[in-house]
């Protein structure tokens, strides 16, 4: 079933704000993949600001494989880590006109056809897995784009003895230190323009090996891919190869009658939720927990989700509680998100909290979705409807 939406809309750049409206929340753990381990410089002068978005123009230009403009067929392996190790394939085929993609993974076998602005499937709900949407995101246009709202910070460090600059996108300002809770981050050679690491979210890192690249149409295209989650690799991804497509006729893309209509993938986005002290007031004592999880295309339900960076252990599994009880709102796509979920804790309290009936979910700008909450199988109670800080999302459509 769908979702009703109650909303009104706050333009992202209105939502600036000074270290001070975080409250007191704790850094980002130590993680061997952060490379902005050091104080990150705000970009602030307009030349700054242009330098950098013309980097991170150029990074995902080199990486945007769906604007290549040339036909092209490209092969995939992988292997997906975890609790249900498996291995996987994709092959996709792209042309001016239409595209296909095929995969396979855990035994079960994906098919996913696009002519116009029309995407088929055998089924015209089939879930896309998890890790599966995690490898279309890596390989395709990993760095959102519109980032010219975005607040920036940056740092020069070294990665395995080269030097590449790191940049920390937010919706807030005055942040200082390292690396925060509510930062995106690229990681760029310098030299070459090509992304060397990507974090959505603190505690998930796709990492980009370049050694033996794959050059295409200008394009230089990673061979190696490894998406790590706290300390442990989740995903390897092999390139195996890119071909032309030219001679690939157009006629061999059409949908079978076996498809029916269905739904796109959407990049990965994020946002805050925010959960107050059951019957009690908020202070300013914040803990996040980073919930990587996808959502359904049709009634924004959740399908799957994880924890991959927590503040506090002790509120992973009310957090993942929340995520799974909570409704978003449906977009049409199935999407990929990392919510921020912000426990504000009485100072002299346990952990115990229930969500609040407001999810503040950025798509260009923020929505606010009303739908009743229930908490670990109680019903939720109402909590502060104080507005909360945007984070970049992105809405761009990944096939």
């Amino acid at each position: 079933m769908r979702s009703s939406q109650a909303a009104y809309a706050i333009p992202v750049f209105l939502l600036l704000l000074s270290s001070q409206a975080f409250g007191q929340m704790p850094a980002v753990p130590d993680n061997p993949n952060e490379l902005v381990t050091q104080n990150a410089k705000l970009v602030t002068s307009s030349k700054q600001r242009s330098a950098a978005l013309e980097l991170l123009g150029r990074a995902r230009a080199a990486s945007n494989l769906s604007s290549v403009g040339e036909p092209f067929t490209m092969k995939v392996s992988f292997t997906s880590n975890g609790q249900t190790p498996s291995n996987g394939t994709m092959e996709e085929t792209r042309l001016d006109s239409a595209w296909r993609w095929t995969a396979e993974i855990g035994g079960a076998s994906y098919a996913r056809v696009g002519t116009g602005d029309q995407v088929f499937a055998r089924s015209a709900d089939e879930p896309i897995p998890m890790r599966l949407q995690m490898v279309r995101s890596a390989i395709f246009s990993p760095i959102a784009p519109r980032l010219g709202q975005a607040v920036i910070r940056s740092a020069t460090v070294n990665d395995q003895g080269h030097e590449v600059v790191c940049f920390l996108l937010s919706g807030g300002m005055g942040i200082v230190g390292p690396r925060f809770w509510v930062e995106t981050e690229y990681c760029v050679d310098p030299n070459t323009g090509l992304l060397q690491m990507w974090s959505e979210a603190p505690g998930i890192y796709v990492s980009y090996n370049y050694d033996g690249a794959l050059e295409f149409r200008g394009h230089s295209v990673a061979r190696e891919i490894t998406v790590t989650e706290g300390y442990d690799a989740v995903l390897q991804i092999h390139i195996d190869s890119i071909e032309d497509a030219s001679s690939v006729n157009a006629e061999t893309l059409v949908p079978g009658q076996e498809m029916s209509p269905s739904f796109l993938l959407s990049g990965p986005f994020r946002f805050p939720l925010r959960v107050d002290p059951e019957g009690g007031t908020s202070s300013s004592v914040i803990r996040p927990v980073i919930v990587h999880a996808t959502l359904d295309s049709q009634d924004g339900d959740v399908m799957d989700a994880e924890v991959v960076e927590s503040s506090d252990k002790r509120l992973n599994e009310q957090a993942l509680d929340l995520v799974w009880n909570s409704g978003f709102a449906a977009t049409g796509m199935q999407r990929e998100v990392f919510i921020n979920v912000q426990f504000h804790l009485p100072a002299e309290s346990g952990v115990t909290a229930s969500v609040e009936p407001i999810v503040w979910v950025p798509i260009g700008v923020i929505r606010v979705t009303r739908r009743p909450r229930r908490v670990a199988g109680r019903p939720g109670t109402p909590g502060s409807t104080l507005p909360h800080v945007a984070e970049p999302g992105r809405t761009s459509p990944l096939p």
